[in-house]
């Protein structure tokens, strides 16, 4: 038998038992002595704590129950003067209970003022008529559970469901204000611009941030390591109901939903237009505008992220209201380009983009392509064309980093299909932020792995290469690198890789 058994069972005995650092000696108001504590609290070594702490669970020793210190009578009053708490504390265990006969109170006139809750970390539910407050501790306990698990507020808190919701989207939308350094903002927040609240991908090309000052001088065949890839995709789970509620979003254009007002007025002015197919073996074309709505505001959604490093762009969210339309896709991604707007190659990986082309003014210095998984959806002559492995400097991106975020975001579909438009928008908002915030979080490792990984496939490749060129005729081995080189400069020139063309 081990030989600490019964002292470690002596000391489980102790910590439950009444012992002196726990018990209150005497009531602090009136200084009545005090008999044995029957009341202390398991979070706090000393009891007196208690006149700043009094939302812990107190413990009543003598019948193993557990209590509030509301219950017995502990009072914290908030007086005109800003800053203090004044504590009316009758004892625990000095007035078993009961009401002190001389407490100590704050000022003869006083009002409570929201802000001097907020000082001591008590979030009002209102700013008038003060009843309900919750404590930033639950309030941050919350918000990383509806982060990590996606946990619906009336499952974690239903007495008071609706009051309890408010103050959660006020306490959310701020914490999204303070991480975007609003607070020191000379204009602060009324100075705050759309996409701003956002995380941004730290390796996509940002000129005011990491790229150097000649990167506009780049070789024609370094252009890639400056260029930006785009990925477009739609989601038909995250749907929204229709609902009566008219709140608006807290941080509507700030983040990475589109403002409402200008995409609503684009979206009714092209809302009838015909989209054209012409690839017809794609599911997504033909049911574009046959998506069930009944009973559905939205649809689904629309997103432009970083294929690479899947990164949601500031701006490049919005809801569907039929069907993935052309009208909402072109929308999305020219909201999603303005903080790139001096980028000189853009890559575009969208499932079904070939069958629409819409931007001539940017046609010579974008590339369009189709994301691997999706490429057996297209003819023969897609292959050729726009195929990830003949895009240079496209390594192994396959272009679906989109799919795998879905994965996440789809858990939270069930809660947010309830919400009213404003509460969902804020939502996913705050959602899409913590995902881009861990990612990068784990980006640094990540890549360190990859890079590593990189280094000895590259050599297995280049010996592999090598060895195969060696094999063939040398003459006919420049003629096709001037080919390659040829198209891949000008597309409208023959392509190498389309024997038929070739012959």
């Amino acid at each position: 038998m081990d030989p600490l058994h019964d002292e470690y069972l002596d000391s489980m005995l102790w910590c439950d038992s009444q012992h002196e650092s726990l018990e209150i000696l005497g009531c602090p108001a009136c200084q009545e002595a005090g008999s044995s504590g029957i009341y202390h609290c398991e979070e706090c070594f000393n009891a007196t704590l208690h006149e700043n702490l009094p939302l812990h669970w107190i413990k009543v020793s003598m019948i193993f129950s557990y209590t509030v210190i509301s219950q017995i009578l502990s009072i914290c009053t908030l007086g005109m003067e800003w800053g203090v708490f004044y504590p009316y504390l009758p004892t625990f265990s000095c007035h078993f209970g009961t009401v002190c006969p001389s407490p100590c109170c704050g000022p003869l006139s006083f009002m409570v003022i929201h802000m001097q809750l907020m000082h001591h970390e008590w979030f009002p539910a209102t700013v008038h008529q003060l009843q309900t407050c919750a404590t930033f501790q639950v309030l941050h306990h919350f918000h990383l559970l509806s982060l990590q698990s996606k946990i619906s507020t009336i499952h974690f808190y239903n007495s008071r469901y609706t009051v309890f919701l408010q103050v959660m989207c006020k306490y959310c939308h701020l914490k999204m204000l303070k991480h975007g350094g609003h607070r020191h903002n000379p204009t602060r927040v009324k100075g705050t611009r759309n996409g701003k609240l956002t995380v941004l991908c730290p390796v996509c090309p940002h000129p005011s941030i990491h790229l150097p000052d000649d990167w506009g001088n780049a070789l024609a065949h370094l252009k890639f390591l400056n260029s930006l890839m785009l990925t477009i995709d739609a989601n038909f789970h995250l749907k929204n109901r229709l609902t009566s509620g008219m709140d608006p979003s807290l941080s509507s254009g700030w983040a990475y939903f589109v403002g409402n007002k200008p995409y609503k007025e684009y979206i009714k002015a092209h809302v009838t237009e015909n989209d054209i197919s012409t690839c017809s073996r794609l599911q997504a074309l033909d049911h574009a505008n046959t998506k069930s709505s009944k009973g559905l505001c939205v649809t689904g959604i629309v997103v432009s992220m970083c294929p690479c490093h899947g990164f949601l762009l500031p701006q490049g969210l919005r809801d569907l209201q039929k069907g993935e339309q052309y009208c909402n896709i072109d929308y999305i991604v020219f909201s999603s380009l303005q903080i790139f707007t001096v980028i000189s190659l853009i890559v575009f990986s969208y499932d079904i983009l070939p069958a629409h082309i819409q931007v001539d003014c940017l046609t010579k210095s974008m590339w369009y392509i189709i994301p691997k998984f999706h490429m057996n959806g297209h003819h023969k002559k897609c292959h050729l064309t726009f195929s990830l492995n003949l895009l240079p400097g496209s390594g192994q991106t396959d272009g679906e980093g989109v799919e795998h975020d879905w994965e996440i975001m789809n858990s939270a579909a069930n809660s947010t299909k309830e919400m009213s438009e404003g509460s969902r928008h804020d939502t996913l908002n705050d959602l899409w932020g913590d995902w881009n915030y861990w990612k990068v979080m784990i980006m640094g490792k990540a890549l360190f792995k990859k890079y590593n990984a990189t280094l000895v496939e590259h050599e297995k490749q280049h010996e592999q290469f090598n060895s195969f060129t060696e094999g063939l005729p040398l003459d006919d081995v420049r003629e096709w690198e001037v080919t390659v080189c040829a198209w891949e400069m000008d597309q409208s020139k023959p392509n190498p890789y389309d024997i038929l063309a070739m012959c």
